[in-house]
């Protein structure tokens, strides 16, 4: 003879399968139930009605947290693009820099850009922001002397370059661009 739920959740009244455990039959609660019992807040936005197992209300609110914007802002997908790639950048920089034993400098794209006031600094032309990478005329962040020529990762060391200059200096410290910007 098979056998059958026998015991009833103490809150829904569903019937539960009968087993050895802790709770007395009147006190059994089915699974549903626990769950709903342990509804949280939501830990990027703050909304309640999360049940215990989640942190988050949904994928997107996990999303925006994970990114780091303060309290879970809902921001465009731009903002959220650039945090990414400056989170990339961060990291290259780091792992090359490690690969030479140095210590790498804070510092990022805008700041230099702003500092060497928007021009390349190998071939002093206007550097535009309309160009995403691979193009020849967008933004790169070039060494000065290179980090396997024994150059730092500072910010005296670096300098605003369009990537096709930057690829064309190649890994070699030009004369002219010895002159180390503070």
């Amino acid at each position: 003879m098979a056998r059958k739920p026998d015991t009833p959740c103490a809150t829904c009244g569903k019937l539960l399968w009968g087993g050895t455990t802790s709770l007395p039959a009147g006190e059994r609660t089915c699974l549903a139930c626990r769950r709903g019992s342990w509804v949280q807040q939501c830990e990027g936005c703050g909304a309640s009605e999360v049940n215990y197992p989640n942190r988050y209300c949904s994928v997107a609110c996990a999303t925006r947290t994970r990114v780091g914007l303060p309290g879970g802002d809902f921001v465009n997908e731009e903002a959220r693009e650039e945090a990414r790639l400056e989170r990339s950048r961060r990291k290259n920089r780091k792992r090359r820099t490690g690969l030479v034993g140095l210590e790498p400098d804070s510092y990022t794209l805008a700041e230099i850009s702003t500092r060497d006031a928007g021009r390349c600094g190998i071939c002093r032309r206007l550097v535009g922001t309309t160009h995403d990478w691979p193009h020849p005329k967008s933004p790169s962040i070039d060494h000065i002397i290179p980090l396997s020529e024994g150059g730092d990762d500072s910010r005296a060391n670096v300098q605003l370059a369009h990537l096709g200059c930057n690829v064309k200096k190649g890994v070699r410290a030009v004369g002219d661009q010895l002159r180390l910007v503070g």
